[in-house]
């Protein structure tokens, strides 16, 4: 297989972090005329740190065809695979393909996004089966060893939490490999505080004008399933190979549409969390205190209001 005619080589990746915006992120930059986004969001080719399973596509061309499907013409070409940023080998990679590349992170309380991590990985009825946080968080050390794994686990390096969520550690790598003017940091907290304000300075970093636009609308809230029964036979009913969705193209049917997105959508219930446990989330903060600390240096930024949250 060639790259087609009509695809332009990407020059712009959100690498991380999960539950930190990125969705929201890549949705609204979807959206601009001069900003073509990856369908699916999160391809995932770069991250050879991880199982085969995890990645979405293997084929330099297949991927390059599948995700920037009618890319000319558009100045920012970009993807959101949230895990290159803990990922040892993905931003390698990505120099090695683009050295001209830009990266955009995005970053929360590690306490708050590991919490809401779990919770993801609970919802997709895939990557983790116990549904206690806590508990799942004393499973790491017998998950690295393999053991305790949920038995549809794609990729048991996700289920190690404190790493996933070490994200001032990441953040160093990344640094010590790409100049900063080619990184644009974002903070969580910055991005729900002022979302139209983050929206023009990334738009900015990009290199494109602005779209004017208003509508900051949420995204990617926190769900459950009102029938679990039902959610795990619609996640190992999916199709996931790329191909499935080159074919879904040439047939003319519009991306993102699925029978089982559909009936995901009408099983699914908004609703907010339960608040950590206070001694746990005090211990959580403690394992994290040097990741805060990191963090603060890299950013010269006070972070504190995360410690005492």
């Amino acid at each position: 297989m060639k790259v087609a005619k009509h695809v332009k080589t990407p020059n712009f990746f959100i690498i991380g972090a999960p539950k930190c915006g990125t969705t929201a992120l890549s949705e609204y930059l979807r959206e601009h005329p001069d900003v073509h986004f990856s369908y699916p969001k999160e391809p995932n080719f770069f991250c050879n740190y991880f199982s085969e399973k995890h990645r979405g596509f293997k084929d330099i061309n297949l991927y390059l065809n599948q995700c920037y499907y009618n890319s000319q013409g558009k100045t920012a070409v970009g993807e959101g695979s949230v895990y290159y940023l803990y990922s040892q080998e993905a931003v390698p990679n990505i120099l090695e393909f683009n050295p001209e590349a830009k990266f955009i992170v995005m970053l929360r309380n590690p306490v708050d996004m590991a919490y809401s991590l779990h919770a993801t990985h609970i919802r997709s009825r895939i990557n983790e089966n116990v549904e206690d946080f806590k508990k799942a968080w004393e499973l790491q050390e017998t998950r690295q060893q393999g053991k305790n794994l949920p038995p549809d686990c794609r990729e048991p390096k996700l289920l190690q939490y404190k790493d996933v969520c070490s994200t001032g550690t990441q953040l160093k790598r990344l640094l010590e490999r790409v100049d900063k003017s080619k990184a644009k940091i974002i903070l969580f907290d910055d991005f729900v505080a002022d979302t139209k304000k983050v929206y023009e300075e990334t738009l900015a970093f990009l290199g494109v004008e602005s779209d004017g636009r208003t509508d900051f609308s949420p995204k990617n809230e926190n769900r459950y399933f009102k029938n679990k029964k039902l959610a795990n036979l619609v996640s190992k009913t999916a199709k996931k190979h790329p191909r499935f969705m080159l074919v879904k193209r040439k047939m003319g049917i519009p991306e993102g549409m699925s029978i089982l997105k559909l009936i995901n959508r009408l099983n699914r219930v908004t609703a907010k969390r339960k608040p950590l446990d206070t001694s746990f989330k005090k211990e959580l903060y403690k394992v994290f205190e040097s990741e805060l600390i990191l963090l603060e240096e890299i950013l010269d930024r006070d972070l504190s209001a995360w410690k005492s949250d």
